[in-house]
């Protein structure tokens, strides 16, 4: 298993002859946010879909939506706490 492209949330792996994207594994620390109480949070990595070999020059335009993607939400989540 390689890791052929990686960014915070997601990766791409050559595995079995062909790409797998996966969602990065998430963990939250319990903890209060804004007067609340949070349980810790832990989320498993996940596969999401494979590509054909073959479309490995498609990984930076992938990356880079999912990257917007996190910068979008990461926006959002500011707008809502302020």
């Amino acid at each position: 298993m390689t890791i052929l492209k990686q960014i915070s949330t997601h990766k791409a792996v050559y595995e079995n002859s062909e790409i797998s994207i996966y969602l990065n594994e998430l963990h939250i620390p319990s903890g209060m946010f804004n007067g609340v109480w949070y349980a810790e949070i832990s989320y498993p990595s996940e596969k999401l879909y494979t590509l054909p070999l073959n479309r490995k020059d498609d990984l930076e335009a992938i990356f880079d939506r999912y990257e917007e993607d996190n910068r979008v939400n990461v926006a959002e989540l500011n707008e809502e706490v302020t």
